[in-house]
C-alpha cells in the first residue's frame, strides 16, 4: 500500500461527531446529527440524505473546521445573506466548534467549503437541503 492510499484508508477511519445549528436570520432555524463510525454514516435533521457525502467531506476539512477564521483577512464587501451556522462537536482527536456567517466574501467562501454541512443559501434568508 503507498503512503497516500494508508492515509487516505485511516482518514476514511476517522469517526466524526457533529452537531449543526442554522439560522435562515429569521425565525426558521433547524438543527442535524451527524455520526459516522469506518464506513458507516448516520443524521438526521437536514443531513439525513446526504450523511455519506457529509462524512467525507467532514474528514476532508477536519482541519478548517477545527481552526479559526484566519486574522485579518482581506475580504469582499458583499453581503450573502443573514443565514447563519453553527458546527460543534469531533472529527478523530479534533475538537470543533466553528461558526458561519455570509457577512463578506470570506464568509460567503467559507460557508461553501463547509457544504454540505451546511444548507445551501439562497441569499435570502431561505436555506435549502445540501
Amino acid at each position: 500500500m503507498t503512503a497516500i492510499a494508508a492515509v487516505l484508508a485511516a482518514l476514511a477511519l476517522t469517526p466524526v461527531t457533529l452537531t449543526v445549528h442554522t439560522t435562515d436570520g429569521h425565525s426558521t432555524q433547524r438543527v442535524a446529527h451527524l455520526r459516522c463510525r469506518g464506513a458507516r454514516a448516520h443524521a438526521d435533521g437536514f443531513l439525513r440524505t446526504g450523511a455519506a457525502r457529509a462524512c467525507a467531506r467532514a474528514r476532508a476539512i477536519a482541519g478548517f473546521l477545527s481552526s479559526p477564521p484566519p486574522a485579518h483577512r482581506l475580504c469582499t464587501q458583499i453581503y450573502g445573506g443573514p443565514e447563519r451556522a453553527r458546527i460543534t462537536g469531533a472529527i478523530g482527536a479534533r475538537h470543533v466548534d466553528r461558526a458561519f456567517a455570509r457577512r463578506n466574501g470570506c464568509e460567503i467562501a467559507d460557508w461553501e467549503k463547509a457544504r454540505p454541512l451546511v444548507p445551501r443559501a439562497n441569499g435570502l434568508g431561505a436555506t435549502t437541503t445540501p
